[in-house]
């Protein structure tokens, strides 16, 4: 995998609806059906690996992750989970045959949001909170419009079958850890129970003007170092708040 989008000086490069992004998908689809199951894309180029169930009436089980990279990525960021899953159906197909409910590798076209502002774009259309009339106008940082990208790599709306699902029963990704506290905690691997949040503010901290060289720093109301002191008191409530649940 790490071959499709191979940087120079280390690392991967391989953008939603780009060149490798599409040779990536295609190599996937083609391991998939050498493993026994079934490969196919939807209208925005999530690909899935299905071994069919012998009850039609349950619904499927997924598992995998996403296929895109940030810039200069690392090799196992997306690309683990997806290879995972694949190695799990084919080692259960080998050795306990046929499912009684399908399962499904799924390669998610995108996840990272680092090509154009829009980010779960194959997870998000799956389950509807993603649609085509919010990328209408979305253009890349070379001016390259969404829809354009996506019909180039032979997608878009109508050229495969919807992408909104309601025939899934559960979801599973394995992912490489990107912090260090399996690591440093000797842990093989960790239970996700909830995710990060992010809030961003603006603030505007303001000082008062005054002779630099004469007014004492005790009666200065310098705007850096109130900043400062508020950064600081920051830092120290995350860090009060971290390690409440990294102790034993």
């Amino acid at each position: 995998m790490a071959s499709y989008g191979k940087q120079e000086h280390g690392g991967v490069t391989r953008l939603l609806y780009s060149e490798d992004w599409l040779r990536a998908q295609r190599a996937l689809a083609l391991k998939m059906e050498q493993w026994g199951m079934s490969a196919s894309f939807d209208q925005v180029g999530n690909l899935f690996g299905r071994l069919e169930g012998s009850d039609r009436g349950k619904k499927a089980v997924l598992t995998g992750s996403h296929i895109d990279t940030v810039k200069n990525g690392g090799l196992y960021d997306g690309a683990f989970g997806i290879a995972a899953g694949m190695v799990a159906l084919k080692y259960l197909k080998r050795h306990f045959g046929t499912p009684k409910r399908s399962l499904e590798a799924i390669s998610l076209c995108e996840e990272e949001g680092d090509r154009f502002p829009m980010t779960y774009w194959g997870s998000g259309s799956i389950t509807g909170s993603r649609g085509f009339e919010q990328i209408a106008e979305m253009t890349d940082g070379d001016g390259v419009p969404f829809e354009e990208a996506m019909k180039k790599c032979g997608f878009g709306k109508g050229t495969y079958r919807d992408s909104r699902r309601d025939d899934i029963a559960a979801f599973i990704e394995l992912h490489v850890e990107q912090g260090i506290v399996l690591e440093r905690k000797n842990k093989p691997i960790g239970i996700v129970d909830a995710i990060v949040g992010q809030r961003r503010y603006t603030f505007q901290v303001t000082g008062e003007a005054n002779h630099a060289g004469t007014t004492p720093m005790i009666w200065r109301k310098d705007a850096v170092g109130g900043a400062s002191e508020m950064i600081r008191r920051l830092l120290n409530a995350a860090q009060d708040e971290g390690n409440q649940w990294l102790r034993p």
